[in-house]
């Protein structure tokens, strides 16, 4: 085998791996590759060696902590590069609503808020960085959950309790993907309105959020249409400065 194609199959291994919901045996991985399961095992011991690969047996092989820290260090300085990107249209939002402005991307089942412009007003609402909130949660979170793929929206519905609750949450994603927008009222803290607008990669997958949040004595209903375009115009150009 030549040194390329030995390349090419550990970074198959590693994609296999990383596509996968489950640990995996040698076997399926060989025949994933389609080489011999003498190769795909002497594959797998140079890459355990290396950290990229855990093996618990031989039937459940999974990635390992040196790939994961790289991935975490990967989307880090996306992460950043992102914030740096959406700082002057948060400040904008800010400006123009006079309300809280709020840049969240997804951790696993949660929305994590990774830069946000406070509102000046003395009772206003505020968004810690790194604040978790789950995906079913206030608009900034539903306005990633409705675009996501379905097996991140089935993990999220399987925290849900009754069938009732599950059918709701999914007219309304079903509704945001229609109307490009999220609403929520109260549902993070007593009181607060919040619209939000998904923030697409170039290529087309959903990558973040941007929301506007504030109290519902000032932040009214009525001023949805004249705010989510606003987010909108935001998120666009964002899109267009991603690498």
């Amino acid at each position: 085998m030549s040194h390329l194609q030995t390349v090419s199959n550990a970074l198959d291994i590693l994609t296999a791996l990383g596509k996968s919901d489950d640990y995996l045996s040698v076997e399926k991985i060989a025949e994933y590759l389609n080489v011999p399961e003498s190769t795909t095992y002497r594959l797998l011991q140079t890459l355990e060696a290396k950290g990229f690969v855990e093996r618990h047996s031989r039937n459940n092989i999974g990635l390992g902590s040196s790939l994961l820290s790289l991935s975490r260090n990967i989307h880090d300085k996306l992460d950043k590069e992102l914030a740096l990107i959406a700082n002057p249209w948060l400040e904008k939002i800010t400006e123009e609503s006079r309300e809280t402005s709020i840049l969240s991307i997804r951790t696993d089942i949660y929305s994590k808020c990774i830069k946000s412009v406070s509102s000046k007003y003395i009772i206003r609402f505020v968004a810690e960085n790194d604040r978790l909130l789950k995906l079913n949660v206030g608009a900034s979170s539903k306005a990633i959950l409705a675009f996501e793929n379905e097996r991140v929206i089935k993990t999220v519905l399987d925290t849900l309790s009754g069938e009732e609750e599950k059918e709701a949450l999914l007219r309304e994603i079903q509704e945001i993907r229609e109307n490009r927008y999220a609403v929520s009222s109260s549902e993070y803290d007593l009181g607060a309105v919040g619209f939000g607008v998904p923030v697409f990669n170039s290529l087309g997958q959903i990558y973040a959020s941007l929301a506007i949040v504030g109290p519902d004595t000032r932040l009214r209903i009525e001023d949805r249409d004249r705010f989510v375009e606003l987010l909108h115009e935001a998120s666009q150009d964002i899109t267009s400065k991603l690498s």
